[in-house]
């Protein structure tokens, strides 16, 4: 069963999706994984808010072992989702990185509104996920 946010196109949505991500694996004991899964939605919205386009949902699916995290929004570009070099400069450009390496796999697909970008994260991986 899945779970889904409709989050606002703002500055405050990435906050949202981790205490939405943090009450979901409570409610499932996934409390091992829940700073991964917290980071990695969290990471995700923030670049549907920075780079996409409205509307921005954040969807939990929990089954098999995995945690798929899926964030969509309103822009259709899928070629532009993608790791980059950090800008040195600046903060950004490691957020995909991250999640990249923290998931066990990633990816895009194509929506009639936009995009999604989804992630699945093991159960047991996160914390073998960090000493990597």
């Amino acid at each position: 069963m899945s779970m889904v946010l409709t989050l606002p196109y703002d500055a405050a949505s990435p906050l949202l999706a981790r205490r939405f991500v943090e009450q979901y694996a409570a409610e499932r004991s996934l409390d091992g994984a829940t700073p991964v899964l917290a980071m990695i939605a969290s990471e995700l919205v923030t670049n549907a808010i920075v780079h996409g386009a409205a509307p921005v949902e954040l969807s939990l699916r929990y089954e098999d072992g995995a945690v798929t995290i899926e964030v969509s929004d309103g822009d259709s570009r899928t070629d532009a989702v993608q790791p980059r070099e950090p800008d040195r400069a600046g903060p950004g450009g490691r957020g995909l990185g991250i999640v990249a390496f923290l998931a066990d796999r990633w990816g895009t697909r194509s929506l009639p509104s936009g995009k999604a970008v989804w992630v699945t994260v093991r159960h047991d991986a996160p914390i073998a996920g960090l000493s990597r």
